[in-house]
């Protein structure tokens, strides 16, 4: 790939492009983290790193917390003593609340460790949470946020180094990867949230190879590249999605994965799945999707049948329902309903011809409508 740099008058609408979370210690990190911003910063790239990080307590500094906001990526290298240090714990916590609230970009690194050690909290990662739980003045609470946060880490695919023979070629890699998100960011920082989490973690050919051709991506043609992240959706996922896309959006978060559990779905697994892509989240318990999805859900529901809404397998216009109950025109294909009329358009007058046809349906939501048989 043909060599650039990214300069500070580049159009940027964040502080920094890359923050670092690390832990410096006993381990053989300290060089690796020392290289890799080197390379970073090479490439103009804008990096935070924590110059003190070794002196400072365990309290994470209202400074540290605002560059996290402050940037773009967040590129976590987790090393054997990174669980030790409750301020690099209370960092990971703030990295994933701005993936959620801000659609800030991670890249995961394991230096030197096995993410199912972290997983299942073995090892140095094991050992230092047991070390943090027995302290006297514990935050309990803090503990289990700090545990779930990097089991969600451990889940998640990233740059595996397990030995220092490999960190010259895995540090090339990674500035490279940073470089495409940045590029891609340019055009629609949308696009590069979803392509990036889908990507990153595969081999890395397979990576620039597609991230050269979605870098490219913009308002008018997402819809096409979106199908990319679609294509690599299973069944269950994307019935889940579809199913958010037109009926719960601002629901309840637990009210939703009860009755996807009740469609058959397994909503735990596919919702958490959706997450990692960046195609759903979670706000003040309710489920939230990005307009641009909500709508590209929706039109893929339409698309199943442009011109006859009761072959569709999900009807929520007030337009297409209207014309599916009233006018003879359900089918078997039609699996939920949502009824959700303009004010002062509120009775819908039934068809019984429409609703005997309509054998598969699983959901049946009403809003505000009056039903005239």
């Amino acid at each position: 790939m043909a060599s650039s740099s990214f300069s500070s008058s580049d159009t940027f609408p964040w502080l920094y492009h890359v923050f670092l979370s690390f832990r410096l210690g006993e381990d053989t990190c300290d060089t690796f983290i020392a290289h890799l911003y080197h390379a970073l910063v090479r490439k103009g790239f804008h990096t935070f790193i924590d110059e003190d990080e070794i002196k400072r307590g365990d309290e994470i500094s209202p400074a540290l917390l605002q560059a996290i906001e402050d940037s773009r990526i967040s590129i976590i290298v987790l090393s054997k003593n990174y669980a030790s240090s409750t301020c690099c714990l209370d960092e990971l916590l703030k990295i994933l609340e701005c993936k959620k609230s801000k659609q800030q970009l991670i890249l995961h690194v394991f230096y030197q460790v096995n993410p199912s050690d972290i997983q299942n909290e073995r090892g140095s990662f094991g050992e230092a949470l047991a070390k943090h739980a027995e302290k006297l003045n514990v935050d309990v609470k803090k503990l289990q946020l700090w545990k779930a946060a990097l089991q969600e880490v451990a889940k998640s695919a990233g740059f595996v180094l397990e030995n220092g023979n490999e960190d010259s070629e895995r540090i090339e890699a990674i500035v490279q990867q940073v470089e495409q998100m940045i590029m891609i960011d340019k055009g629609d920082p949308l696009v590069s949230t979803v392509f990036c989490s889908d990507f990153y973690g595969r081999s890395e050919s397979v990576r620039i190879q597609a991230l050269d051709q979605d870098k490219k991506i913009t308002s008018n043609n997402i819809y096409s590249g979106f199908q990319t992240i679609w294509d690599r959706l299973s069944e269950n996922e994307k019935n889940i999605f579809l199913d958010i896309a037109c009926f719960f959006i601002g629901d309840v978060f637990d009210d939703v994965i009860k009755i996807l559990d009740s469609f058959g779905f397994s909503p735990n697994i596919g919702i958490q799945r959706l997450k990692e892509k960046c195609l759903i989240y979670e706000c003040d318990k309710r489920l939230q999707m990005h307009d641009r999805f909500r709508d590209m859900g929706r039109d893929i529901v339409r698309q199943e049948s442009p011109q006859n809404p009761g072959a569709r397998s999900r009807l929520f216009f007030h337009k297409d329902v209207r014309e599916v109950l009233e006018k003879d025109k359900g089918t078997d294909r039609v699996e939920a309903i949502l009824v959700d009329l303009p004010k002062g358009s509120d009775i819908i007058r039934l068809s019984p011809k429409a609703i005997k046809k309509i054998t598969r349906l699983r959901f049946f939501r009403c809003r505000n409508a009056h039903f005239l048989a």
